[in-house]
């Protein structure tokens, strides 16, 4: 981590679901393909504790639309922008590229892509630092 400072996040319909600093590159799955749910969770008995409702703004409709999910990906680059670069497959069924980015040429800078994804898919997020040496910590704040 001694060549920059820079780091990113990962939201997919709203909830943050990747990021940090990393070295040479990493990689996160998104998603789960067709409609598998989540397990179910164990059944227990009622609780009697008070309901808290969440607080913050109302939550919006889908701005993709119906049978989308939208995905925002912040990259905060260090000094070596042009070292970045990502992407983002569709796993289930043929693996398939979506969407793509990099190399960059803004040191420094920040770089925030938002795209509409079929809902019910998975996908797998790859960034990745051409020398290596990860976008964290030495040259440049990022």
């Amino acid at each position: 981590c001694g060549f920059g400072q820079g780091s990113y996040t990962v939201r997919f319909n709203g909830a943050a679901v990747a990021g940090a600093e990393f070295g040479a590159d990493e990689s996160k799955l998104i998603g789960l393909c067709g409609n598998n749910p989540e397990p179910p969770s164990p059944v227990s008995a009622p609780s009697r504790s008070p309901i808290i409702m969440p607080s913050g703004p109302p939550i919006t409709p889908n701005e993709c639309g119906a049978g989308k999910a939208k995905m925002e990906i912040t990259i905060v680059f260090d000094s070596y922008a042009e070292e970045t670069t990502w992407d983002l497959v569709n796993t289930c069924g043929m693996s398939s590229v979506q969407k793509s980015g990099g190399p960059y040429s803004v040191a420094g800078g920040t770089e925030v892509i938002k795209v509409c994804l079929p809902e019910n898919q998975q996908y797998k997020f790859t960034i990745k630092d051409l020398e290596n040496d990860g976008i964290c910590c030495g040259f440049g704040q990022g």
